[in-house]
């Protein structure tokens, strides 16, 4: 990791080392990136750097006959800020390692242990991964609040908790509000999303909303019991394209309308969550 002065402003990038036991890690060039993280402007503009500009995570290597594929995660801003995540592809040539041999099948009693240790860590961190982080909104120790997509369990959906009855507001968006852009733009200002409508759905709640091309947000008033939801939100385009909401601001309003409030429903978050992925 690089980190600016202020220790906030830190980027990653990837390097190479190698280990014999899966403890010990010798490193090959220490401070030398091995994927380099792709220039931008100076200084900074968020929204408009490269997408591998801030970090680098890189899985292992696909072996091809005629390459070598390093698939990578990236994104586009410093690693503690909200930021874009995108999928990117690295190669090199076949013969561009030095030596690359498997021997896990040599050493099948070292693979099974380091197995073993692997699945002990996790249950030495935490016994607790069966349960959903729920995000509380509706509070009085911050009302309003905003849910980033950063914070979803999947794609457009988050788990909150409702800490209050009561009539709420979402707004829904691609951009952080201090950026002031069109849901249909992209980073340069483009128009590059033809969006139709906003959706919303939360339990027995399913609410949409026309777009036009000028529209920053889109509001939606809604009615909730207290308690533990699934909040769903996204964009479509005419073919039923769907884009992310990947910023929803909201804020309890006041007391809930006593009809409105009878006909909302939580749903089963392993439903949607779970039974649904499979």
């Amino acid at each position: 990791m690089q980190a600016a002065d202020d220790g906030d402003k830190v980027r990653v990038h990837t390097e190479l080392a190698w280990n014999p036991d899966g403890t010990t890690w010798h490193h090959i060039q220490p401070g030398t990136p091995f994927i380099e993280n792709t220039p931008g402007p100076e200084p900074p503009v968020y929204g408009e750097m490269p997408y591998d500009w801030g970090c680098i995570f890189a899985a292992a290597p696909v072996f091809l006959e005629n390459e070598v594929r390093i698939y990578y995660g990236s994104s586009d801003w410093y690693y503690f800020g909200w930021r874009k995540g995108y999928l990117a592809l690295a190669t090199i040539r076949p013969d561009g390692w030095r030596h690359v041999h498997d021997v896990a099948d040599e050493y099948p009693e070292v693979v099974k242990t380091l197995k073993e240790k692997y699945e002990e860590g996790w249950d030495d961190i935490s016994i607790d991964f069966g349960k959903y982080n729920e995000i509380i909104i509706g509070s009085d120790k911050e009302n309003p609040s905003t849910l980033y997509s950063h914070d979803a369990h999947r794609t457009q959906i988050w788990v909150i908790k409702v800490a209050k009855e009561g009539k709420y507001e979402f707004k829904l968006s691609r951009w952080p509000a201090e950026a002031n852009k069109r849901i249909s733009e992209n980073k340069n200002g483009e128009t590059d999303f033809q969006v139709k409508k906003a959706c919303l759905n939360m339990g027995s709640i399913y609410t949409f909303a026309d777009i036009s091309e000028e529209q920053k947000y889109a509001k939606f008033e809604v009615h909730l019991k207290a308690g533990t939801a699934c909040l769903q939100a996204w964009f479509e385009d005419n073919s039923q394209k769907i884009l992310s909401a990947d910023f929803v601001y909201l804020e309890r309003l006041g007391a809930a309308d006593p009809v409105a409030i009878q006909k909302y429903q939580p749903v089963d978050l392993d439903h949607i969550l779970k039974d649904n992925s499979k």
